[in-house]
């Protein structure tokens, strides 16, 4: 029998209806348990090392069920097909997810947000693999696109559907967890690279995002009005479309804050942190949208198939609390024991325009989770 093929879109699309999943991880041990495949819906994982089914394949398939189809994934997608194989000879339901992780990690998935308009339209791009969010704004004919990953192509193929000239591409900060795909995206639309003034050396360029700047598209009174909020860097930035839905970047998520912690300046930057949220946020009302640019779980996954939350919803789960002090805020973030991104320094460096990557070593930096958020 041959071996189906499937990827990593109809993975999440059975995890999403709610099929149950038998999957055989043959990454090393030390790899799975630091960032797998995660589902809306429980999932049965076998763990066993890929190199043990080529010294002993009846040992090492003796654990798993013949009774049910195994989904077997690894790295990139080689080791996968080859296990499959020795398992179907042994009699075993099997298929194999091509490209392994790597295709996890770049799977992007757009959700349209119900905005209360018909002048306008927002979509959260999610890229589940590794719980990276980034938006795209649209209104007759022009767009904004919102912290894109360096699949370019998601982001062009969207506005080439829905019929709009991407105008304005803006990164919310220096990221640290992913490469951006801002200049890239920008170049190839002829659009304008935004992000606020940086003040770490670097050679990058860009078109300077001021504080309370508005960017318009078109004649329509669609408003992006820029805040700076400094914190998780310096440079940090939300954006608050009409009034009503704040693209948060790092700043604030729906299950913490963003950590200042990545600069070597945890207690100025946690300062700088409070400012942001308990005071240039502060007086947006408990219906306003958070939009942020990261979620820790797949339980974040919530109504409409979007991470969101309001400011009421944080408020009432003292999630940001109201009655806290400066210096209780810090002291909680100095606290704060979360590893660090995989691979951050170079990935920020990469941000910053100080070294160039070849695809490959960009798609090594980039596997695992994000870990930009700080649960308070």
């Amino acid at each position: 029998m041959s071996v189906t093929t499937v990827s990593a879109k109809v993975v999440f699309d059975e995890l999403e209806r709610g099929k149950f999943l038998v999957i055989l991880d043959l990454r090393a041990p030390s790899e799975f348990d630091e960032w797998r495949i995660t589902g809306p819906n429980p999932i049965t994982f076998y763990n066993v090392f890929y190199g043990d089914f080529f010294e002993d394949e009846n040992a090492a398939a003796a654990q798993l069920p013949k009774d049910q189809e195994i989904t077997v994934i690894c790295a990139k997608g080689g080791a996968s097909a080859a296990v499959a194989e020795i398992l179907d000879e042994l009699g075993y339901q099997v298929r194999h997810m091509e490209g392994g992780m790597l295709s996890w990690s770049q799977l992007h998935v757009a959700r349209p947000i119900p905005v209360q308009s018909q002048e306008f339209r927002i979509w959260q791009i999610n890229r589940i693999g590794k719980g990276c969010l980034s938006y795209v704004v649209a209104a007759q004919g022009e767009g904004l696109v919102v912290d894109p990953s360096r699949m370019t192509h998601v982001y062009e193929e969207l506005a080439h559907k829905e019929g709009f000239r991407i105008r304005y591409v803006v990164d919310t900060h220096i990221h640290a967890d992913h490469i951006s795909g801002a200049r890239d995206l920008a170049r190839a639309v002829g659009a304008s690279y935004r992000l606020a003034q940086t003040h770490q050396n670097a050679p990058l360029r860009y078109e300077p995002l001021r504080d309370q700047e508005i960017l318009r598209l078109r004649n329509v009174q669609v408003e992006t009005l820029s805040i700076h909020t400094p914190g998780h860097t310096p440079e940090s930035t939300s954006l608050l479309i009409n009034k009503q839905y704040l693209i948060s970047g790092d700043t604030v998520f729906v299950q913490g804050v963003g950590r200042p912690d990545l600069g070597g300046k945890t207690a100025q930057w946690a300062h700088d942190l409070f400012e942001s949220i308990y005071g240039r946020l502060a007086n947006l009302g408990n219906d306003t949208w958070v939009l942020p640019a990261h979620y820790q779980t797949i339980d974040e996954i919530k109504e409409h198939h979007l991470v969101f939350t309001t400011f009421g919803r944080l408020r009432k789960s003292q999630k940001i609390k109201t009655d806290l002090g400066v210096q209780q805020f810090v002291h909680d973030i100095m606290q704060n024991e979360t590893p660090t991104p995989p691979n951050y320094e170079k990935i920020v460096d990469v941000n910053m325009g100080r070294i160039a990557l070849d695809t490959e070593t960009a798609d090594f930096l980039e596997i695992g989770p994000n870990r930009c958020a700080v649960v308070h």
